[in-house]
């Protein structure tokens, strides 16, 4: 497999869209309809009612419930598809809303558009005198080091969420500051190919951003995954600069576009 070439998470995104990405070609937009769209992933409050994916090799998956299917298939003609955004999200979301309703669920409530990246064993970076892995070394003396956290025993800064829902087994990495978690990266509890793909949250308390810490952890949780033959996937909005910053700074390279259409949940 070439550092570019991501079958791991070509299978994951395959399993939680309900297609077979191996079967997409690039130009064609293939049009997904399953059961999935119907309910939550693992850990999740809400529901992933509308699935859109723009790979970067030009491979075009849009996963739909099973009653829109045929109705955004004849739209494929008319639909703005060669890139996700509102416009996209303004024309399918009656479709899924009414295939939502069908099936007694509340119609989609909010829009997300998101960048992936990829990373694996090729990929992954050092971040020396921070990461507390096999792939990365010692801490200088004085720096806060990465470590990984199997409860909440030692508390968050304020501003930040523990990934509580990751404890006692998930992949989670912070920094600790003066006893407190100031930093965390995670693999999202997802209930599919856990030990082969992560799929990273991150998130740093509001006092302690711009200090690289973000990366250190994301390092950390990337070189846990592919220390282990997996590979990793982080996503981020696509006006989120320093999040940006943060993925390519950790090896990352882009994977493929995202627009997501939501109901329930907070």
């Amino acid at each position: 497999m070439t550092s570019t070439s991501f079958a791991l998470i070509d299978r994951y995104l395959s399993t939680v869209l309900g297609a077979d990405l191996a079967a997409a070609r690039p130009g064609e937009v293939e049009v997904a309809g399953t059961p999935r769209r119907l309910g939550p992933l693992q850990s999740y409050a809400f529901i992933h009612a509308f699935y859109g994916v723009w790979l970067e090799d030009g491979r075009t998956v849009l996963s739909v419930p099973p009653a829109a299917r045929d109705r955004v298939l004849d739209m494929i003609d008319t639909l703005a598809v060669a890139m996700p955004g509102p416009e996209l999200a303004r024309s399918i979301a009656p479709h899924i809303d009414a295939a939502l309703t069908q099936a007694g669920l509340a119609p989609t409530s909010r829009t997300s558009e998101s960048l992936l990246f990829a990373s694996n064993g090729a990929l992954v970076r050092r971040h020396p005198g921070r990461c507390r892995t096999r792939r990365c070394r010692p801490p200088r003396p004085g720096a806060h080091a990465c470590i990984r956290l199997h409860n909440a025993h030692l508390p968050p800064a304020p501003g930040l969420r523990l990934p509580t829902h990751c404890f006692p087994d998930g992949i989670v990495y912070g920094i600790v500051t003066d006893k407190r978690v100031v930093s965390v990266a995670y693999a999202h509890r997802t209930g599919i190919m856990e030990s082969e793909v992560a799929d990273l949250g991150v998130e740093t308390a509001p006092a302690h951003r711009k200090r690289g810490y973000a990366s250190a952890c994301v390092a950390a949780v990337t070189a846990h995954i592919t220390a282990q033959g997996g590979e990793a996937l982080y996503g981020c909005n696509p006006a989120n600069v320093a999040s940006i910053a943060t993925a390519r700074s950790t090896g990352y390279i882009p994977y493929a576009r995202t627009l997501i259409l939501v109901t329930g949940g907070a």
